[in-house]
């Protein structure tokens, strides 16, 4: 994978349970998180890759695809979501992570025990040579 990002830098494994969340990655280039369960050091992610889940069909339970953090700010659900005003979380405050553009890993990392993830804090490294998920 290319890319000019040093080896140690930081970044972040992320989980997508939506259709609707890849194609707001894929089209709108951004991803939301909420900031009261944001992993430590969220603010200086660099990457971002994405575990897929089971709507995500002959792909799941697998990252695939990452991309660069361009930006980094703070919004209401709300105000990120439009459509979803009346969403019990709609006043929460998220992390807005705007993003380059997807690419595709190479080879995929791979979950052979469907595990429960909600994020995996890295480095470029690692997750350039990373082939399982193992813990």
């Amino acid at each position: 994978m290319k890319g000019k990002l040093s080896e140690d830098a930081p970044g972040l494994v992320a989980v997508l349970n939506t259709q609707a969340d890849f194609e707001r990655a894929q089209v709108e280039h951004w991803y939301r998180i909420p900031v009261k369960s944001a992993p430590e050091g969220v603010g200086n992610i660099r990457w971002l890759a994405f575990y897929l889940t089971q709507p995500f069909g002959p792909e799941k339970w697998s990252v695939r695809y990452w991309a660069n953090v361009c930006k980094i700010t703070k919004a209401k659900r709300a105000d990120l979501l439009p459509a979803e005003m009346n969403h019990p979380r709609s006043q929460n405050l998220y992390y807005r992570l705007g993003l380059g553009p997807l690419r595709l890993r190479p080879e995929p990392i791979l979950s052979r025990r469907r595990r429960l993830i909600v994020f995996i804090p890295s480095i470029w490294k690692k997750f350039t040579a990373a082939l399982e998920i193992t813990w």
